[in-house]
């Protein structure tokens, strides 16, 4: 007997339902921590390390790094902080930099 494969479609009553109150808090987001604080990030970016392959500009979906219009001593054209205000410290910058040109710092601030 061969195996047998039941196909099952979906439908309103097996789609999954966010709970009451709506989905939870994206982590991108800044909201409290429930103590009044809120988490952020600082970045910096050694300019004279950074070749200007713009993978960290890619992996930051909060727009904070840019690509910069200056030349380094090597004749790159290096990673930027364009918004600062807007890092969460997620620190896929600094994971996706092949020159390890990035630091990102957590910082806490009264909210």
């Amino acid at each position: 007997m061969a195996n047998s494969v039941e196909a099952k479609t979906l439908d309103e009553k097996t789609l999954p339902r966010p709970a009451e109150g709506g989905c939870p808090p994206s982590p991108l987001t800044e909201r409290g921590t429930g103590s009044g604080v809120v988490q952020k990030g600082s970045v910096e970016i050694d300019a004279e390390k950074c070749k200007g392959c713009g993978l960290c500009t890619m992996a930051c979906a909060r727009g904070v790094l840019a690509m910069s219009e200056k030349l380094n001593s090597k004749g790159y054209t290096p990673a930027e902080v364009v918004k600062p205000e807007r890092c969460t410290g997620c620190k896929l910058c600094a994971l996706m930099c092949p020159d390890v040109a990035i630091k990102v710092y957590k910082k806490k601030q009264a909210g």
